[in-house]
């Protein structure tokens, strides 16, 4: 499946947004530019786009916590501390999903919660 396959399937459950092939964002607005609108997503990805992003927060309800390679020790650590999620495994580590805790806000941070633990929440995206 190519980007442009995966970002329209993707927009039928959130709003998704165009990335450069390094995960930073192929429009001018990042997250700010995701959408749900099929006609949107085929320009974004005509310029060569090539993986998807999901914005974090508000926008899509979702909150992430992102375990790169250093992190995943602290994963098995604590795993019995978080509730049951979806999990998700990247090229690198892994990503826990949760809903995003409407009322507060929570933004992102890296490593703050431990080495190679990063939490995407308001203003921010994952790919």
């Amino acid at each position: 499946m190519n980007a442009l396959n995966a970002a329209l399937a993707g927009a039928r459950e959130y709003p998704v947004h165009a990335l450069r092939a390094d995960k930073r964002p192929a429009t001018g607005r990042g997250f700010k530019d995701a959408t749900r609108d099929p006609d949107e997503l085929v320009r974004q990805f005509a310029a060569g786009a090539e993986l998807v992003g999901v914005p974090t927060g508000e926008a899509s309800g979702l909150l992430v916590f992102d375990f790169d390679p250093d992190g995943l020790a602290w994963l098995e650590a604590h795993r019995r501390e978080l509730p049951a999620t979806r999990e998700h495994h990247t090229r690198r580590g892994r990503q826990l999903v949760f809903r995003y805790p409407h009322g507060r806000r929570v933004g992102c941070s890296a490593g703050k919660v431990a080495p190679g633990v990063d939490v995407r929440g308001a203003g921010g995206y994952v790919v």
